[in-house]
């Protein structure tokens, strides 16, 4: 998930990157798209406010020139730019593929405990893993 959120296209995060060097336009939609994710109530976290904030700032000087980089920097010819789209939506993809797997395996320690037959004074204190004198487990009465 936090790999996901990283390739958001938004300013300084790695998605930020990328969707510069594919187009400053894509800033835009990031920037449109994050600011939706906040107005629909989808994420509360002062972190990601800064985040926005700071891409803004990085939008901005895309579009007006403020930036302290060479312009050859976003010189990219046409057929690398097609690569590093397709690298990037594959990477996405490949992410959101790999989340789907892991839901379908994960279990929850009720699962656990279900599975291996054991008191749940013998699980970890997480639920996650075995362990014979788990230091945290209740003192049974």
């Amino acid at each position: 998930m936090i790999n996901l959120f990283n390739l958001l296209p938004i300013g300084m995060l790695d998605g930020g990157r990328i969707a510069g060097a594919i187009s400053k336009y894509i800033l835009v939609a990031g920037m449109a798209g994050g600011v939706g994710l906040v107005a629909m109530g989808l994420i509360h976290n002062p972190i990601f406010y800064i985040i926005l904030l700071a891409g803004g700032w990085t939008t901005y000087q895309r579009f007006f020139g403020v930036d302290e980089l060479p312009p050859s920097y976003y010189a990219i010819p046409p057929a690398q730019r097609i690569t590093i789209t397709l690298m990037y939506l594959g990477l996405i993809a490949a992410l959101l593929v790999a989340m789907q797997v892991n839901n379908l395996r994960r279990k929850s320690p009720k699962q656990l405990e279900t599975e291996l037959q054991l008191p749940r004074s013998q699980l970890s204190k997480w639920g996650d893993e075995f362990v014979e004198d788990d230091p945290w487990a209740p003192d049974e009465v």
